[in-house]
């Protein structure tokens, strides 16, 4: 009735508005006005009006949309565009109609909703940004970073970057041409070199040079960039990083100088550069994963919030849609013989499927959101932000965790156009073979670290692997034996053994020496650091008293052996007695 429609337009937060196309007239709500800003009296809204306060860029895109659902070649009215408010800004909406056909299918009327979703708009554009931060995290690790527009010729720079160059923070980046004057005249046509090859093959470069700062002095730097392209293939930006060598570079002319005059001195700058490499990689490793730490904690709780939204409101959604099916039930035993335009509906929306799937499509989005669920607290479980000091720990957890937050890159790869695995790059199976384990007292997050690691290289070893292609992981618990300095006393250590082991290509004699070396790599430049292992021996050996080790060979696969005090605490205790 006209009374209930009236209540409808005022309970209703959403713009309601009804548009009468077979004599052109339009009624738009109160509330519709009130989300552009206008009063009531303040517009009238027909069909050409309404188009000019469209968004130039959506009109087209909306306009067909229209024309589509009332051709009939779309079964339902559903868009997202942009509206101009009163003050010219514009807002992004949600409009969805429902329209009526006389007996020769042309439209009569079209009723329906717009909703403000202008909130959520810019919450999924943070959501992008929050994605495209955490990649440029993980790839600058920290340092200098720079951006460069190729058209515009515009720079963006960290502050990082103004420390690096001895400019003034506060003031704005230099342009293209200034940064060009910054570097070392004779080092500028090299570093022109590899830029422009970049540029033009749209590939990684990474070239050593000397910049002048304002005062005159010079620095030694490592630059290193890569395209960005946009569709058609052709550059559109420079993304990289600058890190000052400087000490680096003034070590290594040292060393050289030295080992031409003495040897013995000569081995021990060798030695010191070495220490200076290894605290190199703890900074690097460790401000990288609290970055990754952070963001991971962030996006986690981003997640959760509209999750716990979706869950609770399904369980609204279900006892409405009941209440609607007793209401319709009611409505047919009131009235048995239904119109005809009532029966045609019936088929054409197939009502008896609708209701049957739509029990099918809740359990569906309750199974979805709970999926959800367990990805963030694996997320949650595996940053472990909140735990920096020594605490019981399930080993079974921090392993599970990490292959949730790994298992999309051993899923299988190379499908074929059939549907078919092509059967070089089928999933990676994974055989879990766990023992009984104690809750161990550790680092937590830095034991997911060495997890990590070791799983990641395990995937990367097997990506160019033939089927099968399998990781096998074993826990168990071993008891070593010892006694007191210049004492009879006998104790019992109980370790935690975790074995990671793979059937990829193996490792061959000469580089199984140096896997455990800082900045040692076997993968391709861009591809790894070479502090994966590095920084896995230190966690275990050195924070957690325990040992890493390493067996393989080329064609036999590789295993990774972790043993880890039960109690690290009554481990260090141990060192100490017998040192």
């Amino acid at each position: 009735s006209e009374e209930r429609w009236q209540l409808a337009i005022k309970g209703n937060n959403d713009g309601i508005w009804d548009w009468k196309i077979n004599i052109g007239k339009t009624f738009i709500s109160t509330r519709y006005k009130e989300i552009l800003g206008y009063k009531n009296h303040e517009i009238v809204f027909y069909f050409d009006e309404w188009k000019r306060h469209v968004h130039p860029n959506d009109l087209e895109r909306v306009i067909a949309a229209t024309q589509d659902y009332l051709d009939q070649k779309s079964p339902y009215y559903h868009v997202e565009y942009r509206l101009r408010c009163k003050d010219g800004t514009y807002k992004w909406v949600m409009s969805r109609g429902q329209a009526l056909w006389d007996e020769e299918g042309k439209p009569v009327r079209m009723v329906g909703s717009t909703k403000d979703i202008s909130r959520r708009k810019r919450a999924e554009e943070k959501l992008r940004n929050s994605k495209a931060h955490l990649v440029v995290a993980q790839r600058v690790a920290h340092v200098g970073s720079w951006e460069v527009d190729i058209l515009t010729q515009k720079i963006i720079w960290s502050e990082e970057m103004f420390r690096i160059f001895g400019l003034d923070s506060t003031k704005l980046e230099p342009t293209y041409a200034e940064y060009i004057q910054l570097i070392h005249p004779d080092d500028r046509a090299v570093w022109e070199q590899f830029v422009g090859k970049a540029i033009a093959d749209g590939t990684f470069y990474e070239v050593d040079f000397r910049i002048v700062r304002p005062d005159g002095e010079i620095r030694y730097v490592e630059g290193r960039g890569e395209t960005i392209a946009n569709e058609a293939g052709q550059v559109k930006r420079l993304f990289g990083t600058v890190i000052d060598i400087t000490e680096r570079k003034q070590a290594e002319e040292a060393l050289r100088a030295s080992e031409a005059r003495e040897r013995e001195k000569a081995q021990e700058l060798e030695l010191a550069l070495s220490q200076l490499k290894r605290t190199q990689a703890q900074l690097i490793q460790a401000e990288k994963m609290s970055s990754l730490g952070r963001t991971i904690a962030g996006v986690a709780h981003e997640i959760n919030n509209p999750v716990g939204f979706i869950s609770c409101n399904l369980t609204h959604a279900r006892a409405y849609f009941q209440d609607l099916l007793k209401l319709m039930e009611l409505y047919q035993q009131t009235y048995p013989k239904p119109t005809p335009a009532i029966e045609r509906l019936t088929k054409k929306i197939e009502l008896n499927f609708l209701i049957e799937d739509w029990v099918k499509l809740m359990d569906s989005m309750q199974m979805g959101s709970e999926r959800i669920r367990q990805i963030v607290l694996s997320l949650r479980n595996f940053s472990r932000l909140d735990e920096k000091e020594l605490k019981p720990v399930d080993i079974h957890e921090g392993i599970d965790n990490t292959l949730l937050i790994l298992q999309h890159q051993m899923r299988s790869v190379g499908v074929s156009k059939a549907g078919r695995d092509s059967g070089l790059h089928q999933a990676i199976e994974v055989i879990k073979d766990y023992g009984q384990l104690p809750k161990v007292t550790c680092y937590a997050s830095q034991l997911n670290q060495v997890f990590m690691n070791l799983l990641s290289n395990a995937i990367d070893a097997l990506k160019t692997q033939p089927s099968p292609r399998k990781i096998t992981i074993s826990t168990s618990v071993a008891s070593h034996h010892w006694s007191v300095v210049n004492g009879n006393k006998q104790q019992t250590t109980n370790y935690v053994v975790i074995r990671i082991a793979d059937n990829g290509p193996g490792i061959s004699e000469e580089v199984l020496p140096k896997i455990f070396d800082p900045f040692f790599t076997t993968k391709p430049v861009g591809s790894g650091t070479g502090l994966g292992l590095s920084i896995s021996y230190q966690i275990v050996v050195e924070t957690h008293k325990g040992q890493i080790r390493c067996i393989s060979a080329l064609g036999q696969g590789t295993e990774m052996i972790i043993e880890i005090p039960v109690n690290c605490d009554s481990e260090a205790g141990r060192h100490q007695a017998e040192g």
